[in-house]
């Protein structure tokens, strides 16, 4: 036995979980037109370049203020992006056909290199490209195709999501509550990012695993130094993937003093946060200020400025748009692939089932738990607000702030759904039960996604 990974732990709920995955995974994978999930080109186009060798971008200079950041990468993949930025970018776009027909008629065998901007995303470190990346290398292996590459290294960032989701489940000592993380994990955005090659498929099976292997240490008797290693390097991952995961490491805290001792979490934190400061500050020095990297949008350093200055005005923004004016319902929507809004409500319904069915588990939370959650939660979405407004927004902008999307709040998701974990039981129900309402609505919910997909998204567009 591993890390608890028996039969017993191998539950109807996992297997629900690896049935439905298998099946709308597919579904996405085919129906998903390449190259449409956010900025996936440069994600793809980093991986790419990963796999020439390059870690560092190239630069092309386009005056004397503005430079282009990105890599030399084969010409056809901006023959393949071409395709989708004709649909996407068309002032009629809902009209507008994907050509996905024309797009299989192109061999994608060329061997010309152009440069290719990859804007921001030439800085992103460069674990995050590791499962995509990998694929367009065994891609190569065994052809010349680009548009092969592409969808090999798709199915490795499939499989990256699905592995490591599934591990966490088998970590996950709530037995009730893996209906949480499942319903979380067949999060159609979600869903939708892992079967394409955007990166936030690591960040996102990175973080639920994180969660899981805290929860799971905190199930334990006794805590080892290599489990607490393990931990460590799970979560210098997450920050260097992103940096809100740097909240994440506050989970910790949810192990408790008799497992972990006071003088051992300062030993450790300390030990971790230094490591993960050094790895990314070595990244950090290699590549332009961050002002350089937005330079397309605004003035970072000012903006900063700005907030330390006026940090009220900042929070304004926030509760005044994303509260008052009920803009959050947009991070809602985004957050669950613009499916129709009572689909979004039957799939929320579904969440708080699932919830509350998890209370009253040996290894629900206490108080000071629930606080530590709240405190992961608030901080990782107030740096998740700062982030975007510092990058994408106008100095001193207070209208809205830009850039905000419901699948940045994927990554902390659990975070925010075991804040309504009670050590009460609440609903009495049984697995039976559990199984037969989870597994059809929110295959319905998935079914929905799939159409959205074709219908707007998708190759039969």
């Amino acid at each position: 036995m591993i890390f608890g990974l028996n039969k017993k732990n191998f539950d109807f709920c996992i297997r629900s979980f690896v049935i439905l995955f298998i099946i709308f995974a597919t579904l996405m994978f085919i129906f998903n037109a390449p190259l449409s999930t956010p900025d996936e080109e440069g994600h793809f186009g980093k991986a790419y370049a990963l796999t020439q060798g390059r870690i560092i971008p190239y630069i092309k200079r386009i005056s004397e203020t503005k430079k282009n950041y990105g890599f030399n990468l084969p010409k056809d993949l901006s023959t393949l992006f071409s395709f989708y930025k004709e649909f996407y970018y068309s002032e009629n776009a809902k009209k507008a056909k994907y050509r996905y027909v024309d797009m299989l008629k192109e061999n994608y065998r060329s061997k010309k290199k152009v440069f290719f901007n990859t804007a921001t995303i030439s800085f992103y470190h460069p674990v995050l490209f590791l499962p995509t990346a990998l694929g367009i290398f065994v891609g190569k292996i065994f052809t010349n195709s680009l548009l092969v590459q592409y969808y090999v290294a798709r199915l490795f960032n499939t499989f990256f999501y699905f592995f490591f989701c599934l591990l966490s489940l088998y970590l996950f000592p709530n037995l009730k509550g893996k209906w949480v993380l499942v319903i979380l994990m067949l999060n159609p955005m979600a869903l939708f990012l892992a079967t394409s090659t955007h990166t936030d498929a690591s960040v996102n099976a990175l973080a639920f695993l994180f969660f899981s292997f805290i929860l799971w240490i905190r199930s334990k008797k006794k805590v080892s130094s290599l489990i607490l290693l393990l931990a460590g390097i799970l979560w210098i991952f997450c920050v260097l993937m992103k940096q809100t995961g740097f909240f994440l490491g506050l989970l910790f805290f949810l192990i408790p003093n008799a497992k972990f001792s006071i003088k051992r979490k300062l030993i450790w934190g300390f030990g971790i946060l230094l490591t993960t400061v050094c790895l990314y500050l070595l990244w950090d020095f290699k590549i332009p200020n961050i002002n350089l990297r937005y330079q397309d949008f605004t003035q970072p350093n000012l903006q900063m400025h700005f907030v330390k200055n006026h940090p009220l005005l900042f929070l304004k923004n926030i509760f005044q748009n994303f509260i008052l004016d009920k803009k959050f319902l947009v991070i809602v929507n985004s957050f669950l692939f613009y499916i129709p809004w009572y689909f979004q409500i039957v799939y929320l319904i579904l969440l708080l089932f699932a919830i509350f069915y998890s209370c009253g588990d040996k290894f629900s939370f206490f108080v000071f738990d629930k606080i530590m959650l709240l405190i992961s939660a608030l901080s990782f979405s107030l740096f998740t607000f700062f982030a975007l407004y510092i990058t994408y927004n106008q100095v001193g902008r207070m209208d809205d702030i830009v850039g905000i999307q419901g699948r940045y709040f994927i990554a902390a998701s659990p975070v925010f759904a075991f804040l309504l974990n009670s050590r009460k039981n609440i609903l009495n129900i049984n697995k039976k039960q559990v199984r037969n309402i989870v597994v059809p609505v929110l295959s319905l919910v998935l079914i929905v996604s799939i159409y959205t997909i074709i219908n707007y998204y998708g190759i039969l567009k």
